[in-house]
């Protein structure tokens, strides 16, 4: 079964290359081993990026979105997590900045992962259409809709990521 799937895959690379009119994914070592998933692979770093983007875009929102009057109610109830989320709170252009930047991390480093997968399956002919689709799978995806979300239950999110926005802007310190 797996020769089958070699000489489609074979195949398939043969006929992609003639469309594209170059030869890059034939004499590619990533694709010319037939046990690598250079698709999956692709896949995989798109799905990480939009959800570490969307880790952040959702604390971002929880975060902000939680008042003062509601931590100090969560502070009363004794709430698991609320000594954090106050430290949190209480630093909150640090932990603002510090999800922009670390949203960023991962947009530009994604981007550019993706942008390399697709030069070394595909060339450049294809470059301008993933990079398009990521723009707008991230706009969507990782920054909408956990907004979104981030706002309608703040609280439970901001309990939620604070322990690891706190943590990363620990680690910021020296920068930020």
């Amino acid at each position: 079964e797996s020769a089958s799937r070699c000489i489609r895959r074979k195949l398939l690379d043969y006929y992609v290359t003639k469309l594209l009119h170059n030869n890059l994914i034939t004499n590619n070592p990533i694709t010319n081993n037939c046990y690598n998933y250079p698709m999956l692979e692709l896949a995989l770093v798109i799905g990480i990026i939009l959800l570490f983007s969307g880790f952040f875009s959702g604390a971002e929102a929880a975060i902000v979105s939680i008042t003062d009057a509601e931590v100090h109610s969560m502070m009363e109830k004794k709430r698991v997590g609320i000594s954090i989320l106050n430290r949190v709170n209480k630093q909150l252009n640090r932990s603002m900045i510090t999800i922009v930047v670390w949203n960023n991390i991962v947009n530009i480093a994604g981007s550019i992962m993706v942008g390399q997968i697709v030069i070394n399956l595909y060339g450049d002919a294809l470059l301008a259409v993933i990079t398009t689709g990521l723009t707008f799978g991230i706009i969507i995806f990782s920054e909408i809709i956990p907004k979104a979300i981030g706002i309608h239950y703040a609280e439970r999110i901001a309990l939620l990521t604070a322990p690891f926005i706190l943590a990363l802007t620990i680690i910021m310190l020296p920068i930020i």
